[in-house]
């Protein structure tokens, strides 16, 4: 299947866009965040929370 210039163009502009909001959740200190709550789910899911 070829890859057209406005698939190519959607594929870049969506990883720049994912990066961007990445960047964005580190700099806004959302990583402790996240983290907690995905060891709080963890810990409850094999039953130690």
């Amino acid at each position: 299947m070829k890859k057209t210039p406005a698939g190519r163009f959607l594929w870049i502009a969506a990883l720049l866009l994912a990066v961007s909001m990445i960047i964005f959740g580190i700099k806004s200190g959302e990583v402790k965040t996240v983290f907690n709550k995905a060891s709080t789910i963890c810990m409850e899911c094999i039953g130690l929370g």
